[in-house]
């Protein structure tokens, strides 16, 4: 068994300190804060200069012309892009996206974080604690569900909420082979204490801690 999790708080760091003290291989994956917190303040940069920045588009993609060009990505040359259209559109999102504010940064952060965990490990199984008000590990367990990835869900008590007939078969699912791991993988060497907490400057808040494990 090897147990795969992120750098979050409460279940998260939980499930490291288990895996470090039962000597059980763990993965712990890091969420890019500090991509989150440059993307904020390149959309920042891009708002305040929103109208200069317009003007240098209507400059090079004249509004009266026709740019539309052939996609080189879609084969047969029959689909057209229009680049003023690309160009605008992409200012517009970087301003509504720094009208969200840095949360909404740290929030994809996260999820990025997550959907790649998913992707990266193929895990047997992930384990949900659910909290009251945790938008995280519900858009966990919706991922997992769009792989078809077996989801065991738990309240903070430890009791299972998962109904009996929807209940993953944890023998067999324990008996599987890992497509992402050799028969026998060696152990590493334990997390180092503390390395699943975020960054101070960013001080992340609690209901965009995704509390999810993933085993495997």
């Amino acid at each position: 068994m090897r147990v795969v999790t992120g750098d979050g708080r409460g279940a998260q760091a939980t499930a490291a300190n288990w895996a470090r003290d039962a000597g059980v291989p763990c993965d712990v994956h890091r969420t890019d804060w500090d991509g989150a917190k440059a993307q904020y303040h390149a959309d920042a940069a891009r708002a305040d200069n929103y109208l200069a920045e317009k003007d240098a588009i209507d400059e090079q993609y004249p509004p009266d012309a026709d740019h539309t060009v052939p996609d080189p990505d879609e084969p047969g040359g029959e689909a057209a892009r229009d680049p003023r259209q690309e160009a605008l559109g992409e200012l517009e999102t970087a301003v509504e996206w720094h009208q969200k504010g840095l949360k909404a940064y740290r929030g994809q952060a996260v999820a990025v974080r997550d959907e790649d965990m998913l992707n990266e490990s193929k895990p047997h199984l992930v384990v949900s604690f659910d909290k009251p008000g945790d938008r995280g590990g519900a858009a966990v367990v919706g991922m997992a569900n769009d792989r078809e990835i077996p989801v065991e869900r738990v309240d903070h008590r430890g009791h299972t909420l998962t109904h009996e007939d929807e209940r993953p078969d944890l023998k067999a699912i324990g008996r599987r082979a890992s497509d992402t791991l050799p028969d026998d993988p060696p152990k590493p060497p334990a997390p180092a204490a503390g390395t699943w907490q975020q960054s101070a400057d960013l001080d992340r808040s609690l209901d965009h801690t995704h509390e999810t494990a993933a085993t495997r």
